[in-house]
């Protein structure tokens, strides 16, 4: 329902650009009323609207801004983003992101988007984070990944990306994981699903700290690497784990993400203030666009506006 809400705004109002982010399941789940709803941007007003289309990851999109207070937020999070800029304006905003990456033969470069085995249609769809398994093919229906722009080389190439150490309050403390679930009156143990991957992490990292990530196909990961997507639920499957000196499961730190850190992964600067209730916060937090890609897709259609 709400999709239809910009056009009947549009039809009354015209304005230059619209700007609009989503999932990419936004397209992937119904393919044809996606093309449906873009026919009727097409055929709207005296002019019309021009789509651009891009997927990017939040994790790889660097913004610029005056008070420099932005940059990139260390959390993987794959939008479908698109700019619809009526036709007589005559021109439209480059949204191809181009993140740092290091390619082991030409150094840092330019990543550019390569769509493996995708050779017609629209180009949507994640971010293939693992290289697949030799003879194995990817599972996702639709993904992409970075590579190096230098002519004869083409390289697959990583992103420079941000870890999510670089915002946590490593002051806040946590309690023992073998004390049991904070969430609960009386005593309930962590699951046996969450142990395992607490004691991953142990044999991982050697007594570092890392984050665990408690839903499907999740996995214990470094704190010099991004976090999974910050979900509508305000990062509740997120956990810091901070080993004890013995490497005892039980004795290990372990706590959830604060409000506050997962806003910094949003990319949220440190004097915004969030509303009502803690769970209300994280819903605001969780719901939200990350800053750095809504900037990034203003930035680039403001390139395009008359001035």
């Amino acid at each position: 329902m709400t999709a239809w809400e910009p056009i009947r705004y549009a039809d009354v109002h015209g304005p230059l650009a619209y700007v609009g982010e989503n999932v990419p399941g936004f397209f992937t789940n119904n393919p044809r009323m996606f093309d449906a709803w873009l026919r009727v941007w097409d055929a709207l007003g005296p002019h019309g609207y021009h789509p651009t289309i891009a997927c990017v990851n939040s994790a790889h999109i660097g913004v610029d801004t005056p008070d420099g207070v932005l940059g990139q937020v260390p959390q993987y999070r794959d939008r479908l983003v698109w700019v619809l800029v009526r036709k007589d304006l005559g021109v439209v905003p480059d949204l191809r992101p181009r993140p740092d990456a290091l390619c082991p033969s030409c150094g840092l470069v330019k990543g550019t988007q390569h769509w493996p085995g995708v050779k017609r249609g629209r180009r949507i769809g994640g971010y293939l984070r693992r290289k697949p398994v030799s003879g194995r093919p990817s599972t996702a229906k639709q993904s992409y990944y970075y590579v190096c722009p230098t002519p004869r080389c083409h390289m697959r190439v990583e992103p420079v990306m941000r870890g999510i150490g670089e915002v946590l309050d490593m002051d806040v403390r946590g309690h023992r994981f073998g004390d049991g679930r904070q969430d609960r009156k009386e005593f309930e143990a962590y699951s046996a699903a969450a142990r395992a991957q607490v004691e991953k992490g142990h044999r991982k990292f050697g007594g570092k700290p890392f984050i665990v990530t408690r839903r499907n196909h999740g996995r214990p990961t470094p704190l010099n690497e991004p976090i999974g997507t910050v979900t509508a639920q305000g990062g509740a499957h997120h956990y810091l784990a901070r080993p004890a000196a013995n490497l005892d499961i039980d004795e290990c730190e372990y706590r959830p993400l604060t409000v506050v850190e997962n806003a910094r992964a949003q990319g949220f600067p440190s004097h915004h203030v969030f509303a009502g209730s803690e769970g209300d916060q994280k819903l605001q937090v969780g719901d939200a666009v990350p800053v750095t890609v809504a900037t990034w897709a203003a930035q680039e259609t403001l390139k395009v506006l008359p001035s």
